[in-house]
Order: C-alpha cells, then sequence, then structure tokens
C-alpha cells in the first residue's frame, strides 16, 4: 500500500493509492473514501512482466497483457513511486502466488531494467578512489576495487562484493516487520539481541572463534535526509583461518507510516593468511572499511535534499488510537512533532496532576514545579484513577458511553489497556521529559493510608495485569494476592515496561513488606519467601522480557543474602534462564548464581545436580567475554572442593587449557584472564588434573608466566596468576610444565613489587597495597622455598627488608598467611647465613 502516481497515457495520469491484494492491484482514491472511478482495479493476471527504470529509483513500468479488459487501452503503465523497491517486492510476492493458485505452478514475474525516463538522481558522489553500490534499496560506498560477486538476482539475497586482497563485503537487507511485532518477540526487541544471535550463528562455522570486539554502533552520515531512525552493533571475531567484522544496523520508524523497521547486516571478512602477508590490512583499517559501508548506507532516493514523505494524518490517526508504543511516541513526538489527539494528552495531564497533588500534600513532592508545568489550566480530582476511565477513543463513543455492556466489550478492554501503557509512558517522560518518572512515585515514604491506598491503585493501573481474554475487565487486586497469584504469568498479560521498573526500583518487596504490617503476613520473613518466589516466577515466564528477566536477576544479585531460605526456588529459575539462547540474560542469570554460591555450599550442589557443568562448558565455547568471565568465576566457586574437580575433569580441563592457549593478551581481556587463571590454579587441586595440564601442549605455566606481565603491578591479575603459579609447583613431584625452575624468572619482579606496596603503606597509602596479592605472593615464595630455589630468593638484596616489612602488616597477623610467613623468613635468613645468597 503506497502512494503512486500512474501514467496510462500523456493525458490519463491518475495520483491514487496503490494496494495490492491477493489476485489484483487496487487503485484507492486520495481521500480513502472509494476506488477510483473507471479503471479501479488491475488483475494481476493481466500483468506479463515488469520494468526498473534505471535513470530514477521511483519510475517503473507495468506491462499488460492482450487480454486485458477493453477500460485499460494501453498495454503499459508507467508507475511513479517513491518507494519502488518495497512496491514491487510485494507485486512480485502477490502475481506468483496469484499464478501459484490460478495454475498450480510456480513461475517468475520477467523483470528488466531499462531507462524509462529521463529523470537525473541528485545523489552524494563517493569519495575518490570509491564507487556507489547498491544492494535491495539500499546505497553505500565501497573501494573501486571491488566487484560485485552476487549470483542471485533476488532482491532478498545477499549483496556480495570481493577485492583482489582477498576481502569480501557481504550485505543482508532484512524484511521490514511490523513494530508490534519486535515488541511480541523478546528476542527481537533490540538490534544487541539480532547482533548477538548474528554472532553465534557466524562463529559455529569459524574454529576457535574469539570476539575481540562489542559495542554500541552509532551511524554517522545521513547521505539521503533519511527521517528513520537508525541504530547498531558492531563486532569483531577472529578465528585461526579469518578475521570477520561484523555490523548489525536497525532502521526504524521506516517511511510512510513509521510503523515497521528493517534490519542490515554488513560482514567484512579476510583470510588469516591475507592479512599476515599484506602490511596494510589490520584489525583497524578491516573495521574502518566496514564502518565506511556502514556510515554511507542510504536508502535509494531520487533526491537526496528531500527527506522520504511520511503519511502524517495515517500516523495521526494511529496515534490518537495509542497504537504506537512508547519509544515510538517519543520518537514521534521528537522527530515529526506528532502526540495524541489534544483531548487525550489533556486529560492524561490531569491525571498525572492528580497523582503529583497527592505527593503534595503529603510534602513528599521532590520538584513542585512539576505541577505548573503540566498547566495552570488542567483541574486536579480527588481520585486519579477515575481519570483513565473517561478517556474515550475515536469512534467508540456511543459504546463507551453505555450502549454496550463495557466491561464484556473486547474492544473497550483493549482501549483501557492502550491507555494504561499512554499514561506510563507520560511518567516516563511523555509529558515532563527527565523530570517524572515512576521512581517519583514508587520511592516516596507516605503517612496517611488514603494516599498510600490511591498511589498505590495507580501504579497497579499502569502495570495493567489483566486477562489475556479481552472480554474478561481489568480489576485490581492486592499487590500480595497477584505476587501470589501463579496466573499472572501463565493466562495474563501485563505492561512488561512498568513491571522492570517496579522490580528494578524494589515497588513489589516495599508493598509486600507493608501488607506484613498490615497483619497479611504471619511473620517478618513471609515476604522475602514470597518475593523472591515472584521472581523466580518472573525469570520462567515467557511474557517476561529479556530487560524484565535481566531486572529480576539484578535483584536477585542484590538481595541474596536476605532471601537464603528461598535459594533452592531461585537457583531453579536461574539455571532454566541459563539455558536461555540470548548470551546477555545467561550472562545475568550467571552473575546471579556466582553470588549466590558465595553464600551457601547448597547452591553448589543444586546447580551440579541440573546439569550445570555441561551448562558451563557451553557458556565457555560462547565467544562471549563477559558470559566466559562469570562462567569461569562459577566455576571457580564449583571447584573449591577436591571432589567437585573430579566430577569436572577432563571436560573443564580441557575447554580452560584451550582458553588459555587461544585468549589474546589484551587489556580489555584482564578480567576474563584473571578469572581463567583463578580457575586453572583450582583446577591443580586434583591430581589427574594437574598431571593433564602439566603435560598439556600449550605449556600452561609458560602462559602464565608470560601473562603476569600484562596485568597492572600489584594488580587482580597477577594476583591470580601468582596464585595459579603456586598451585603449579606446590607437589611433592615435579612433572612436566610443573617445574619451579621455570618461574624462578618472576621472584625478583615479585619481591620489587612487594617493595613498592610497602613503601606505599609506610606513607600513609594503605589502601593501595593489594593484600590479596601479597597473600599469594608469599604462598608462591613459600613453595619455591621448599626447594633449592630458595637461593634464588635470597639472592634478592632486599628479601630481609621485605618478609619483615610484610610481618608488620595484616598479613603478619592472618591465619592464612601468618605461619607461612614465618617459616618463609626463617628459611631465607637460613640461607643467607650459610652464606649462599
Amino acid at each position: 500500500f503506497g502512494r503512486v502516481s500512474l501514467h496510462f497515457h500523456e493525458d490519463h495520469i491518475v495520483k491514487c493509492y496503490l494496494a495490492i491484494g491477493d489476485h489484483a492491484l487496487y487503485l484507492v482514491h486520495s481521500n480513502l473514501n472509494s476506488l477510483v472511478e473507471g479503471t479501479s482495479h488491475i488483475s494481476l493476471e493481466h500483468i506479463s512482466a515488469i520494468a526498473e527504470d534505471t535513470k530514477s529509483v521511483e519510475a517503473a513500468e507495468i506491462r499488460l497483457t492482450s487480454n486485458r479488459p477493453d477500460s485499460i487501452s494501453s498495454s503499459s503503465i508507467l508507475v511513479h513511486a517513491e518507494h519502488r523497491t518495497r512496491l514491487l517486492k510485494h507485486l512480485r510476492s502477490a502475481w506468483q502466488t496469484s499464478y501459484l493458485c490460478r495454475n498450480r505452478a510456480t513461475v517468475e514475474l520477467l523483470v528488466e531494467h531499462k531507462a524509462l525516463t529521463k529523470g537525473h538522481q541528485q545523489q552524494v558522489l563517493p569519495f575518490p578512489g570509491y564507487q556507489v553500490a547498491t544492494h535491495d534499496g539500499y546505497s553505500f560506498f565501497i573501494k573501486k576495487d571491488y566487484v560485485n560477486t552476487s549470483h542471485s538476482t533476488h532482491s532478498s539475497a545477499s549483496g556480495t562484493f570481493a577485492n583482489p586482497n582477498g576481502l569480501t563485503l557481504t550485505v543482508q537487507v532484512q524484511e521490514p516487520v511490523p513494530l508490534s511485532d519486535l515488541e511480541e518477540n523478546a528476542d527481537d526487541r533490540h538490534i544487541r539481541w539480532v547482533a548477538i544471535r548474528q554472532r553465534q550463528a557466524v562463529c559455529k562455522e569459524l574454529t576457535s572463534p574469539l570476539l575481540m570486539l562489542s559495542n554500541f554502533y552509532h551511524k554517522k552520515m545521513n547521505l539521503a535526509n533519511d527521517p528513520a531512525q537508525w541504530t547498531g552493533w558492531e563486532m569483531l571475531v577472529k578465528s585461526d583461518t579469518e578475521v570477520r567484522a561484523l555490523i548489525a544496523l536497525r532502521r526504524q520508524y521506516l517511511p510512510p507510516l513509521a510503523d515497521s523497521a528493517q534490519d542490515i547486516f554488513v560482514s567484512l571478512q579476510c583470510p588469516k593468511h591475507a592479512m599476515d602477508q599484506n602490511r596494510g590490512l589490520s584489525d583497524a583499517s578491516l573495521l574502518l572499511e566496514a564502518r565506511l559501508a556502514v556510515d554511507s548506507l542510504a536508502p535509494l532516493v531520487q533526491n537526496c535534499t528531500q527527506p522520504q514523505s511520511h503519511y502524517r494524518s495515517f500516523i495521526q490517526a494511529k496515534l490518537n488510537a495509542l497504537l504506537f508504543d512508547e519509544d515510538a511516541m517519543l520518537w514521534l513526538k521528537g522527530s515529526m512533532n506528532l502526540t495524541p489527539a489534544f483531548s487525550l494528552e489533556r486529560e492524561a495531564r490531569a491525571f498525572v496532576k492528580s497523582v503529583l497533588k497527592i505527593l503534595q500534600e503529603e510534602t513528599v513532592l521532590r520538584t513542585p514545579d512539576l505541577l505548573k508545568d503540566l498547566g495552570d489550566d488542567i483541574p486536579t480530582v480527588k481520585e486519579p484513577i477515575t481519570v483513565p476511565y473517561r478517556m474515550r477513543a475515536p469512534g467508540l463513543q456511543s459504546a463507551q458511553d453505555g450502549a454496550v455492556d463495557d466491561e464484556a466489550d473486547p474492544t473497550v478492554n483493549a482501549w483501557r489497556s492502550r491507555v494504561a501503557r499512554y499514561l506510563a509512558y507520560c511518567f516516563e517522560g511523555g509529558l515532563c521529559a527527565s523530570r517524572l518518572s515512576l521512581s517519583d512515585i514508587t520511592d516516596v515514604f507516605l503517612t496517611t493510608p488514603q494516599s498510600l491506598e490511591k498511589i498505590d491503585e495507580v501504579i497497579l493501573f499502569l502495570l495493567h495485569a489483566r486477562p489475556k481474554d479481552m472480554t474478561k475487565p481489568y480489576t485490581r487486586s492486592i499487590v500480595r494476592y497477584l505476587v501470589q497469584d501463579p496466573s499472572i504469568f501463565e493466562s495474563y498479560t501485563f505492561n512488561d515496561r512498568v513491571m522492570q521498573a517496579l522490580v528494578d526500583l524494589g515497588w513489589f518487596e516495599q508493598a509486600l513488606k507493608r501488607s506484613t504490617t498490615r497483619g497479611f503476613a504471619t511473620n517478618s520473613v513471609d515476604f522475602i519467601d514470597l518475593y523472591a518466589t515472584f521472581l523466580a516466577r518472573l525469570l520462567t515466564c515467557q511474557r517476561s522480557s529479556i530487560n524484565l528477566k535481566a531486572a529480576a536477576c539484578r535483584q536477585i544479585t542484590a538481595r541474596v543474602a536476605v532471601m537464603e531460605r528461598q535459594h533452592g526456588v531461585l537457583c531453579a529459575a536461574l539455571m532454566e534462564t541459563m539455558r536461555d539462547s540470548n548470551i546477555f540474560l545467561r550472562t545475568y542469570a550467571t552473575v546471579a548464581l556466582v553470588t549466590m554460591a558465595g553464600f551457601s555450599q547448597t547452591v553448589h550442589n543444586k546447580i551440579v545436580e541440573m546439569d550445570g557443568i555441561p551448562i558451563c562448558i557451553s557458556n565457555l565455547m560462547s565467544s562471549d567475554d563477559d558470559l566466559i568471565r562469570y562462567t569461569l568465576s562459577l566455576l571457580a566457586q564449583l571447584t573449591r572442593s577436591v571432589g567437585r574437580v573430579k566430577e569436572m575433569h577432563p571436560a573443564v580441563t580441557d575447554i580452560v587449557m584451550t582458553l588459555l592457549d587461544k585468549t589474546p593478551r589484551i587489556s580489555s581481556k584482564q578480567q576474563l584472564l584473571a578469572e581463567l587463571a583463578s580457575v586453572v590454579g583450582q583446577l591443580c587441586n586434583d591430581l589427574d588434573a594437574w598431571k593433564a595440564m602439566c603435560q598439556h601442549p600449550c605449556r600452561p605455566t609458560e602462559k602464565l608466566t608470560n601473562l603476569y606481565t600484562l596485568g597492572p603491578e600489584g594488580g587482580h591479575l597477577r594476583s591470580k596468576v601468582i596464585y595459579a603459579l603456586k598451585m603449579f609447583i606446590d607437589r611433592p613431584i615435579e612433572l612436566g610444565q610443573g617445574r619451579r625452575e621455570s618461574i624462578t624468572q618472576l621472584v625478583k619482579p615479585i619481591l620489587d613489587e612487594l617493595q613498592a606496596g610497602l613503601e606505599q603503606v609506610k606513607n600513609g597509602h594503605e589502601e593501595n597495597f593489594n593484600l590479596d596479592y601479597a597473600a599469594n605472593a608469599i604462598l608462591l615464595l613459600g613453595a619455591l622455598s621448599k626447594s633449592s630455589h630458595r637461593v634464588t630468593i635470597a639472592s634478592h638484596p632486599n628479601a630481609n627488608e621485605v618478609l619483615q616489612g610484610l610481618n608488620l602488616t595484616k598479613l603478619g597477623q592472618m591465619d592464612s598467611t601468618r605461619d607461612r610467613l614465618h617459616k618463609l623468613t626463617k628459611r631465607i635468613a637460613g640461607e643467607r647465613a650459610r652464606g649462599r645468597p
């Protein structure tokens, strides 16, 4: 459906909307009241071919068969459409479907490319040395040595371009999807989730893939005056055979209706051997080239100085019906100055102002100026909850005025659900920008029970937990009953964004606590158990979005100490979440489990019982730094028991050694490498695992020794590396990489760093002295001092001074280090007394 100009003859031009039906093209009058008189439709069976104009991006020719109706005298119709690519794509699809229905055979509509007009495109010229490439309705700049190698003529296929250096650029343009579909599908709501899914698919094709970069990307050029919104996510993946730069883009609020979004993927891959042989190729140059293609990406338009048109009357009608979500309404307000009908916005201001008036009367309104900003002419009501019920939808006047039973009318119930979403949007930036949010009404202390009840009623209406069956009305529930009711996650729908905000703000916990004081609970910890169960249900609810589940994980992480009685329930929910396909969500669930595992040994057993080890191994193979890092933290907790290590070996040992071998030594991976070193040290507790690692071809102690230089002096990474090395050599036997002489080169830098740390303590900067690093250093030096390698320690000119200084710190008093430090000092003193330093 789109606005077009149809040229039947020079003197017969029809401007109308062209609607594509199952078996015909319908010509709709510009006022939308009727079909065009005379030629009201064109049957698809009378279309023989189409031709795209090579001189413009708007013109196309529809060729008709000889058996066309007499009302159409011309054998061809010249069509001018602003969105030609999309129109012809739908036309081809409809023609093939119609042909299949009529003839039970599959035939493609003939498409030609020829000059139909004398028009000239006004476009931005490429940079020197670059050319303009096009694919599926978009243009972009690439270097002149790239050649189009696409073998398919279908517009839906990938555009592939290659150059003599071995680089291959691929552009994939997905079909536009309605915004409402994105809202329903949690995995598609944000371009980040889509990009991660794309990266996972790429990593499955590669050998030993490593994620080097994963960031939000801001598109820097708008070469077609495009009114749509662009968001992006960039990644750099390296493997044994190639390096690939990936950038995922989402073009949202597409003209002409601003109700759809389109995803575009740009990939630039380079064989590893080509990068090794060509000095001009590097990770940075590969990213730069991919970014330039993405920055110059623009929809094909006839005139780059004029933005593509939006059908403002259509958009306004949808706004009045509150059919756009919160993000879309915010964008339409900022970009097109379009808002819902004046009557609706006035009622919304009355609602918000009435709520704020209650807070003002309780002297808890944080920004009193908001009342004035909402309008002096806006009246307030004592019962704010009555305002949504008097808001009227266009076209539903008679129904809402009592002509039908409102409570059983699905249209009215759906309207009120959208009203609740609109009012929540008004509280979250829709009316007063960042000066007003839900925290202003949830995070306040109200002394009057009546005011508290009114505010709770407003919050629950904004949440709008109601049956999915729209013939049933919305009914307000007491928070405690709402949380306990399992049907809210099965047969109910609710505003996911409001639910996320309320969870993040801790409102449910506070509301349950208040219900305890009113006599609903039987003891003081009952509400905590209810809240923990509620969070667990949120995690397992299919209706919950990724962001909502992440909010639940954050609450569990923050409140894990007070939820100890419900660790079993929470652990089961988190383990189920760890099986989710979304890496972002699996990372949040892993963080929560790490926190819980630090509080209870029962959680360790539960994780193992629920097949947690295979899940952890899968996470370690995800090529996602954050997920790998926190999974290693979880394994570090689980491997504290020698018996547990036996259960994990050799599966975990093999993947940990692979990570140690393949993970690049760069500063951005310091935290991951620190956790990796910690797990390596824990695995050494088991003799079989220790032997396997000592003989592993990746030479782990050599890797760890080299890794020591990457971290900052006295920092977390060096501390964990020292711990792992100590675990390798502190055995009655020596084997392979577990030989003590392989790490004696670290003795001097360790003692030098300890001396520098003691100087910090002496100068009053005790906070700069890393006790964990110093404790692990004592353990490593103590292990070395058990053999002839103590001479290396004693040969350091300041060894005695350092050890005596450590005795004066907390390390000389801690049970874990006091005796070891005393023995180490005694051995070194004895070595010096024998005159062998």
